[in-house]
């Protein structure tokens, strides 16, 4: 879907209506709705109230919480919109309506009225330009971004949940040469699984004799529920050195993350680099691509397969003062406060102040050198100045000897070491 709406010449856009069947509003056998324009004359001019502004009916379209829908906005090169009230041409730099000319303004002179503010329903929307540079880290800023309003949107199949993105993704990797595994992020990987659901998530699986899971949980696509990330500080570096990925067999092994500094010269395209590249360069960007038949976008159901250090630490509720809080606290075997911890699916109020101390395992995916809000609690006042914390993943295991994952959490890192009695041992992760 990238290369059809990217080389559209013109994207017809249907915004209008409940569904899809409502067709192309003002065409044939979908005409618009009757809609009274209040007009009056003032000292003998004659004023007529304008259409809302194209920013105002999309974001309470229909149209605009649906899914698939989303690639068509931000990939099209230009789009001819129909709404309930009028059609507008946008493109990525303007837009224009049927009840205003405007054909004659030079574009500087346009660019003006904008700058000035100007409340017309034109001017005053564009299409995300296909053309923005990509930030440092593999456009990771724009993937998160990518993520987190995808997420929010409705699909009638939730197994198009990792199809309807797709084509974004293939765009961002051509852009910045990261990779995606079932929508994750692999540029930054150990900063990619730290995503919180924004609600209470419950799993999304498929249907059958016997159910499984559509998508691997360490995937924010396995959440019913949007997601977001930077609840977590970034990491500095990942305690894991290799993630395999497996179905029957083994497919790969994850490259070096992106967060090594970056030589575009090998974006397809990019021209405007004058030296070659050198062997160095090629030896960087065969360590980035990883080993073994993985691409740049693959959906398939997948488990990692990788060494981290796990301990068995117990989650209770009742010390963090914001009684609206998902967090909890993360103490070890004694009783001792190492940090908090985020379920995918919260406890109430109720459990969390009044239930038993609950083991859950963990497992040291990053280091970071940011403490989470909560850690500044006054339960946490006890536990030493670290320079350094470890990024937790919470897990479950389940019969087949694989782990789901359940939450996430932030530890001392001092306590991690002295007293979580962590061990290293092999991690099959669904």
């Amino acid at each position: 879907m990238d290369r059809i709406y990217g080389l559209a010449s013109l994207v017809l856009v249907a915004a209008a209506g409940a569904d899809a069947l409502t067709g192309l509003v003002g065409y044939e056998a979908s005409p618009r709705p009757t809609i009274d324009q209040i007009s009056g004359t003032v000292q003998g001019l004659q004023l007529v109230i304008s259409s809302p502004p194209l920013q105002y009916i999309l974001e309470n379209s229909k149209w605009n919480t649906r899914g698939w829908t989303f690639q068509e906005w931000h990939l099209a090169r230009r789009a001819l919109i129909f709404t309930d009230d009028q059609v507008y041409y946008i493109c990525s730099s303007a837009s224009y309506c049927e009840d205003i000319a405007l054909e004659n303004f030079q574009p500087h002179l346009l660019m003006s009225l904008i700058l000035e503010n100007c409340n017309a329903s034109t001017m005053r929307h564009y299409l995300p330009s296909r053309y923005t540079q990509c930030t440092g880290n593999g456009g990771w800023v724009e993937y998160i971004q990518l993520v987190e309003h995808y997420s929010k949107r409705e699909l009638t199949y939730e197994s198009d949940t990792l199809l309807a993105i797709s084509g974004l993704l293939n765009d961002l990797h051509r852009a910045s040469r990261n990779r995606f595994l079932c929508r994750v992020s692999i540029g930054l990987f150990h900063d990619a699984l730290f995503w919180v659901p924004e609600n209470r998530a419950e799993l999304r699986w498929g249907t059958g004799d016997t159910p499984t899971l559509l998508f691997p949980t360490w995937s924010w696509a396995s959440a019913k529920s949007a997601v977001k990330y930077r609840v977590f500080p970034a990491s500095g570096r990942s305690l894991i050195e290799d993630w395999a990925v497996w179905t029957d067999s083994q497919l790969g092994i994850l490259g070096t993350p992106l967060t090594e500094p970056q030589n575009d010269r090998f974006i397809v395209g990019m021209t405007f680099f004058s030296d070659r590249p050198t062997i160095k360069d090629a030896e960087a960007e065969a360590r980035r691509r990883g080993t073994g038949l993985l691409g740049a976008n693959h959906l398939h159901q997948y488990i990692l397969k990788f060494k981290a250090e796990v301990a068995t630490l117990q989650l209770v509720g009742g010390v963090i003062n914001d009684f609206s809080s998902r967090g909890e606290a993360l103490l070890d075997q004694r009783g001792a406060y190492m940090g908090v911890a985020i379920l995918d699916k919260p406890r109430s109020q109720i459990e969390k102040v009044t239930g038993d101390f609950v083991n859950v395992q963990c497992m040291a995916i990053s280091v970071s050198k940011s403490k989470m809000p909560y850690m500044d609690e006054p339960a946490f006042t006890t536990l030493p100045e670290d320079e350094e914390l470890v990024n937790l993943m919470l897990v479950k295991e389940m019969e087949t000897l694989f782990c789901i994952s359940i939450g996430l959490g932030q530890v001392s890192k001092d306590t991690w070491d002295d007293w979580a009695n962590a061990k290293s041992r092999e991690i099959h992760l669904a």
